[in-house]
C-alpha cells in the first residue's frame, strides 16, 4: 500500500508515538525456520531441489547465469555489484536485492511487480537482460538430465517437470534462507544481546525509520516515494520507479521499501546501487525521507545497530549443489 503525502507527514511528525499509536509500524522478531534435517523427506526434497535449480546457470539461455549469479548467499544474498550482469554480459538497471529474508516480503522487486516468490522466481529466468531463458528449452533440459526427474518425483509424488513446479521449488528453497540476528535476541528478552550503542540505534530506529522499515524483514512490506520530506536530487532521478510500470506520474519515485536485514553487508545501496557506505545511505535517508540531518553520534548508532541485524541462515544452505556444473 502507499500512504498519501498527508498522512505520510503526519505519521512523521508523529514519530516518537508510533510504537504506542501503530503497533504494525514496529519490527517483527524472527527465529530460524525446521532445519533441512529435521524436515520430513518430501519437504525437504523440495528445498534441496530448490537449492539445486537456484544455483543451475545451465538454466540460463548460454549457461552463464544462475539465479545465485545475482543473488548469492554466501555473500549476504546479493552481488555486490550497482547493478547485476545477465546472459551475455548485459548490465541490468537497478541493484539486485538480498534473497535473504526474501519470503517476508510483500512486495519483490523494486517496482513491486510481483507479490510471490512462486511468481518472482520467473520473471529473471525469462528476462531477455537476466536469464534470457525460453521454457521449452529449460524444461528439454531438466528431462533430459539424469537426476532432475527423481528430484521431482521425491519433491513432489511425481516425476512431472513443470515452469510452476520448478518456480516453487525454488520459492521453497528462498523461503529457509532466514538469518535471525542478535536484534532479535534483543527483541525476545535477551538483554545482554546488545550493547548500549546497538540499543540507542534500535530505539532512534523504532520510533523514526518503521514507519517503513516494519515487519519481519525490517522493510519490504510497502512501496513509498523516495525523497518524501525533501526532494531526491534531480541528478538521480532517471529511473521513475513504479511509474515506468504504471505510467502513473503520482507513482514517480516510488519503490518498494528495501528490507534492511544483513544490509551492512550488501553495499552499494539504493534501487541504483548509486551509494557506496552505509553511513552516506543513513545520512541521505535522514534527510530525504526524515527531514532531518542526523548528527554523526546518530548515524554511528544507527550503523551498530544495523550491523547487529548480520546474521547467516543454516550453513548448507549456502552452497552451490552442482559443483562444478
Amino acid at each position: 500500500m502507499k500512504s498519501t503525502p498527508k498522512t505520510r507527514r503526519a505519521a512523521l511528525l508523529a514519530a516518537p508515538f508510533l510504537l504506542l499509536g501503530n503497533a504494525c509500524r514496529d519490527l517483527q522478531p524472527i527465529e530460524a525456520p525446521t532445519a533441512v534435517e529435521a524436515m520430513a523427506a518430501p519437504d525437504r526434497a523440495k528445498v534441496e531441489l530448490g537449492q539445486r535449480l537456484f544455483f543451475d546457470r545451465q538454466l540460463s539461455a548460454d549457461g552463464s547465469t544462475a539465479c545465485a549469479t545475482c543473488h548469492v548467499p554466501v555473500e549476504g544474498g546479493d552481488d555486490d555489484r550497482a547493478v547485476s550482469l545477465g546472459v551475455g554480459g548485459q548490465a541490468g538497471k537497478r541493484n539486485s536485492p538480498t534473497v535473504l529474508n526474501a519470503g517476508f516480503k510483500a512486495h519483490l522487486f523494486w517496482d513491486g511487480r510481483a507479490t510471490t516468490l512462486e511468481e518472482q522466481a520467473l520473471m529473471p529466468l525469462r528476462a531477455k537482460d537476466e536469464m534470457g531463458a525460453d521454457d521449452a528449452a529449460v524444461l528439454a533440459y531438466l528431462g533430459r538430465d539424469a537426476s532432475y526427474p527423481g528430484e521431482f518425483q521425491a519433491a513432489f509424488g511425481d516425476a512431472a517437470i513443470s515452469m510452476e513446479r520448478l518456480a516453487s521449488a525454488v520459492a521453497t528453497y528462498q523461503r529457509q534462507l532466514v538469518t535471525p540476528s542478535r536484534v532479535d535476541a534483543f527483541l525476545l528478552g535477551d538483554e545482554g544481546a546488545l550493547n548500549a550503542q546497538e540499543q540507542r540505534g534500535l530505539s532512534f530506529f523504532r520510533g523514526n525509520c518503521t514507519f517503513c522499515h516494519d515487519g519481519p524483514g525490517v522493510g519490504g512490506q510497502r512501496l513509498e516515494k523516495l525523497g518524501f520530506a525533501t526532494e531526491w536530487p534531480a541528478e538521480r532521478t532517471h529511473d521513475l520507479g513504479l511509474e515506468e510500470r504504471t505510467q502513473d506520474e503520482g507513482d514517480r519515485l516510488v519503490f518498494a521499501v528495501p528490507q534492511l536485514r544483513n544490509v551492512a553487508r550488501t553495499a552499494p545501496y539504493f534501487h541504483d546501487g548509486s551509494v557506496a557506505t552505509l553511513e552516506e545511505a543513513i545520512q541521505l535517508m535522514g534527510r530525504h525521507q526524515l527531514g532531518e540531518e542526523l548528527t554523526e553520534d546518530q548515524i554511528a548508532d544507527l550503523v551498530a545497530m544495523l550491523e547487529a541485524l548480520s546474521a547467516d541462515p543454516e550453513p548448507r544452505l549456502l552452497q552451490d549443489p552442482n559443483g562444478s556444473r
